[in-house]
């Protein structure tokens, strides 16, 4: 898997947007790779922090 199809594949895990025989296969694929679990724990961080600021930035005055 190269890097950004790693990173699109994490991004649909964390979104719910994979179907479930995806997701099965992902979530074993993240049991066997620690790496993965921390690269997903990671991403899943920094899409929280993008979004909680893209919402701060939208509800500012302006």
């Amino acid at each position: 898997m190269n890097e950004l199809h790693k990173i699109q594949e994490i991004e649909r895990y964390l979104d719910g947007e994979m179907t479930a025989p995806e997701k099965e296969a992902f979530e074993s694929l993240l049991r066997q790779t620690p790496e993965l679990q921390r690269e997903v724990a990671s991403h899943g961080a920094f899409l929280s922090q993008l979004r909680a600021n893209g919402s701060a930035r939208n509800s500012a005055p302006g």
